[in-house]
């Protein structure tokens, strides 16, 4: 199970009322470290800039933050956000 899940599955059981929970997708890489953290409605700054801002969720996080580094070879600066649903 990838940091992220761990993290969702933990949080999911400290919240107070109804929480839906998504797990079976296709494999994609584990992108977040151990000292991720996930909270339930947050959206998380996955990089910084000013220039040019990227949300993604779901399978397109990875191909958000592929897209940033390719846009900071540009003279960019890109900020990557991943939403999170409430």
């Amino acid at each position: 199970m990838q940091q992220k899940q761990k993290k969702i599955i933990f949080a999911a059981a400290k919240y107070e009322g109804p929480v839906y929970v998504r797990l079976g997708r296709l494999p994609v890489a584990d992108i977040y470290t151990e000292d991720y953290n996930f909270e339930i409605g947050k959206a998380s700054t996955l990089t910084q800039g000013n220039d040019v801002a990227i949300i993604a969720t779901g399978l397109l996080v990875g191909e958000a933050l592929k897209s940033t580094r390719n846009i900071k070879g540009k003279r960019y600066k890109c900020k990557s956000n991943k939403y999170v649903y409430n």
